[in-house]
């Protein structure tokens, strides 16, 4: 028998092809409206995912029913086909009766569910093309009211499948009427499918023409093999997912993916891993660990996708995706522990990689031969670095925290959808990984936020940052301050309202002083990419880096006082014929709970710059003004501090490891002010009153440490912020002499 199709064949195969292009422009179509709708690409929109899931399974049903349509021979799988449908429908059922009697929180439920969805998924496709071929088999020897059953049928069927679809993706507790709407019209399914089938077979015991009901396409043999189908996959697939570790699968492991039996899985640290002394603990000299003093695999630790842009907190990530945690292992980290490798080893770079590239660490990969985790891969702080630490360190330094195995997390929801998360372990998620307490507490920021060198020979830790200090002896952290206890995440966390949910969250962009960070990744599509991912045209707040170094610059003009006043304008300038104008800077750290500028004070240039003009806008002098190439001058008044080591040579790319003292510390601690005296002489012949501006200016790296790092042409990317801005006017001297 010729495989050709036949004339009738041939006609259902060009309406089917018609068919399918129509279908086809009316998807792009609909894209494009979606897509003007929200005023970016539909496709990366949350329900884009539903949208795409379903216009696939369409296109499937369509191309199997094509290919059986054409091919002749074919057709006899058809059968058999629509027994392994009715099998893992039967399958769905079995395992929807189980998620109403087990525990929400159990690992069997979590499984019915796993199975639960991929039976789903495996049976809409050949659900549909034998909708489709029941339609052209059965629809001309119908009545009018067997079509208008059989088509409310479908439709009833679809829409079912399409809240399953829609809850597995984006479903959560505020959306459970919809789930039990789901729950509820699968149970109606099967008695509408009994009744079209009792008035077919009615009509048939009056018309023996009548073509055969779906019961006898099936036959009695396909049932019961279906029903060993849907008893039979569940445990296979079960007993696969105990065995296999998996990987994320493209597109799918949203909707299933099978689970091991222990997919968090401890390791001991790789062969060959060098400890920094006998004794000392595994990431030393870092004091980073985990609870059980095993190395933890990179994917469990670079979590930040699955929770944000593939899950539940998307405006949270797209807040850390431009922050300095997140790029907390930089250009500027990268040169300085290159540094340090090569004078002392790679494992003394722990000590750096405990707060800047914890990942690495803590998957064991800061190793001769390791592989650290480096670009636009490298998550830096990621999202576990914080919430999994339930507990903190008595006295946090150099990176205090211990990385709980949050089993909970790993085993049931890691990359995973909202479905699992938000209605099967939500409370186990929020015991496990919110701990308000903990996530509050200065002494968490405190344990990358407190750095000490430790010197050998027993010598006294020499300490080089300690907001945690600065914080305690400052009135922020008392009742009676001004705001009452103001801690750290009232300042760097405020709340905001987020874009997707409508709900109020703490921003994650951790505003600093750091401009340097975003102005160097600003346009860099590497990394803007994360920022710019879903919901880019409805939030209410920007997530660029470009954006974040303006945000980060208004966070920085908040955090002192600036303040100029004329104490003197007298006779006796230049050769006594001119005048000397005195004046007393203050610069007041009234707003911040630790010293100004923060951070690594050693390569931070914060200094005021001076200048004076008469009335013909001439300028008369100035101080502290930068040179052509960045430098400033050695009169400048300057707040920041000096590294020097042992030899007494100045450190100036940030050599910790050769630190033996600090001088000129000039930081101003919290709720004091720093004062300064300046004078200069004005010529006989200016245009009186004299403007003398003041302005506090900082950037986040000095320019010989930026140049070291970046070369000349990326250094010179990095802005300079004028803090605070002030200007007095000065008048001429009185004629009898007086000020």
């Amino acid at each position: 028998m010729s495989l050709w199709p036949t004339r009738m064949n041939r006609h259902r195969l060009f309406w089917l092809v018609v068919s399918f292009g129509l279908l086809m422009a009316t998807e792009a179509g609909l894209q494009k409206v979606f897509s003007l709708l929200v005023g970016y690409d539909f496709e990366k929109h949350p329900l884009g995912v539903v949208y795409t899931q379903f216009v696939r399974v369409v296109n499937v049903a369509f191309v199997a029913l094509v290919v059986f349509a054409v091919f002749r021979k074919l057709r006899r799988f058809l059968p058999k086909l629509y027994v392994l449908m009715a099998g893992l429908l039967l399958a769905t059922v079995w395992t929807g009766v189980l998620l109403e009697v087990l525990p929400r929180s159990s690992l069997w439920s979590f499984r019915a569910s796993m199975w639960h969805m991929a039976a789903g998924q495996l049976a809409t496709p050949i659900l549909c093309a034998y909708v489709f071929h029941h339609v052209l088999v059965y629809f001309r020897g119908a009545t009018v009211g067997e079509r208008r059953g059989g088509f409310r049928l479908a439709a009833f069927t679809v829409i079912v499948l399409l809240i399953g679809a829609f809850f597995s993706v984006v479903g959560g507790p505020e959306l459970l009427p919809f789930l039990r709407v789901h729950g509820v019209g699968a149970w109606l399914v099967p008695p509408l499918v009994a009744w079209h089938i009792h008035s077919r077979r009615a009509r048939k015991r009056t018309d023996p023409e009548a073509l055969a009901s779906t019961a006898t396409v099936l036959g009695n043999r396909g049932i019961r093999v279906a029903l060993v189908i849907s008893v039979v996959a569940p445990a296979v697939f079960l007993g696969i997912s105990e065995n296999w570790i998996p990987q994320p699968v493209p597109r799918f492991s949203r909707f299933f993916e099978p689970l091991p039996k222990d997919h968090l899985r401890p390791v001991p640290l790789p062969e060959g891993y060098e400890a920094i002394a006998p004794g000392a603990g595994p990431f030393a000299p870092s004091r980073m660990t985990t609870a059980s003093g095993l190395s933890v695999p990179v994917r469990f630790l670079a979590t930040a996708n699955g929770c944000s842009f593939e899950g539940c907190h998307t405006d949270i990530g797209k807040h850390w995706a431009v922050s300095a945690h997140r790029h907390s292992r930089n250009p500027f980290v990268d040169k300085v522990m290159g540094e340090l490798e090569r004078e002392q080893g790679v494992a003394a770079t722990r000590f750096c990689a405990g707060c800047h590239d914890p990942v690495s660490l803590l998957s064991g990969e800061i190793r001769a031969g390791g592989a650290p985790v480096l670009g636009p891969a490298n998550e830096g702080v990621t999202c576990l670095m914080c919430h999994a630490v339930p507990n903190m360190a008595e006295h946090p330094s150099n990176g205090s925290l211990v990385l709980a195995e949050t089993r909970g997390f790993f085993d049931r929801a890691l990359e995973r959808n909202k479905y699992l998360m938000t209605v099967l372990f939500l409370g186990e998620h929020q015991r496990e990984l919110y701990h308000p307490a903990t996530l509050r507490a200065p002494e968490l920021c405190a344990g990358c936020h407190v750095q000490e060198v430790v010197h050998d020979g027993g010598a006294a830790p020499l300490v080089i940052g300690d907001k945690l200090g600065d914080w305690r002896a400052s009135i922020h952290s008392r009742p009676d301050g001004p705001q009452g206890v103001r801690l750290c995440v009232d300042c760097h966390m405020p709340p905001v309202m987020e874009s997707y949910q409508g709900r109020s969250v703490r921003s994650h962009r951790f505003l600093s002083s750091n401009t340097a960070l975003p102005a160097l990744y600003a346009d860099d599509e590497r990394y803007e990419s994360y920022s710019k991912r879903y919901l880019a045209a409805v939030q209410q707040a920007a997530f660029t880096h470009r954006e974040n170094l303006d945000l980060t610059r208004q966070h920085l003009e908040q955090a002192v006082t600036l303040a100029v006043r004329v104490t003197e304008v007298s006779q006796g300038g230049e050769g006594g014929a001119g005048v000397r104008v005195g004046l007393v800077t203050t610069v007041t750290n009234d707003r911040v709970g630790h010293k100004f500028p923060a951070g690594a004070s050693d390569l931070i240039d914060a200094w005021l710059e001076l200048e004076a003009r008469d009335a013909a806008g001439r300028v008369l002098w100035t101080q502290g003004a930068p040179a052509p190439d960045g430098r400033l001058p050695a009169g400048a008044i300057r707040f920041g501090s000096e590294w020097y080591d042992a030899a007494g040579e100045r450190l100036v790319h940030h050599e910790l490891w050769k630190l033996a003292e600090i001088r000129n510390d000039r930081r101003i601690a919290s709720g004091t002010t720093d004062e300064r005296a300046v004078s200069f002489a004005v010529p006989g012949d200016v245009a009186w009153p004299l403007t003398v501006r003041v302005r506090l200016r900082h950037r986040r790296f000095n320019p010989d440490f930026a140049r070291w790092v970046l070369g000349d042409e990326d250094a010179a990317r990095l802005p300079i912020t004028d803090v605070q801005d002030r200007s007095v006017t000065v008048n001429p001297p009185r004629t009898e002499g007086g000020a």
